[in-house]
């Protein structure tokens, strides 16, 4: 999908049962990126299309948080934002919280170091409060676009467990 803020589609499979309903999850980068996809043309005429293969009314729900960092691997088919689709397949349980927690930690930990060890230069002299928002705001872009995302791959046989072919 190419629609300003979007970073993507996922589609989720539910497991063992093809013909059960299945979930579109649709990331953008802020709420009104979301707000302009959902008033567009474009998503008119994707719901329009999708219509002979839904049955009643689709259920829509906005969720944010860290829960979709850890959609399984082998969630059904993925389209990214550049429109390239991988991994059909059943959709595995998502990882028990604890092991959420220990790989948020991971992230977070070192991120915390670096945005630190960066801004204490520029932000020293800055109140606590908008010292520690700068830091906060780092950690949080690092982790969403880079650690968090490849920490979860890199876990991904310790989250989920070996692959089932």
């Amino acid at each position: 999908m190419r629609f300003p803020g979007s970073l993507g589609i996922r589609i989720l499979r539910p497991p063992g049962n093809p013909g059960a309903a299945h979930e579109a999850v649709f990331f953008f980068t802020t709420r009104e990126h979301l707000a302009a996809w959902e008033a567009s043309p474009e998503r008119q005429a994707w719901l329009r299309k999708a219509e002979p293969f839904t049955e009643g009314e689709p259920d829509f729900r906005i969720s944010t948080g860290l829960e979709f960092f850890f959609i399984p691997p082998e969630a059904g088919a993925t389209l990214s934002a550049t429109g390239t689709v991988g991994g059909p397949g059943p959709t595995p349980a998502r990882p028990p919280a604890w092991k959420q927690a220990c790989v948020v930690m991971l992230a977070v930990y070192p991120c915390t170091l670096v945005a630190s060890l960066i801004l204490h230069p520029v932000v020293h002299n800055w109140p606590y409060w908008l010292a520690t928002f700068a830091r906060s705001g780092t950690v949080v872009l690092m982790m969403t676009y880079g650690v968090l995302p490849c920490l979860t791959r890199l876990l991904s046989p310790w989250l989920y467990g070996p692959r089932k072919v």
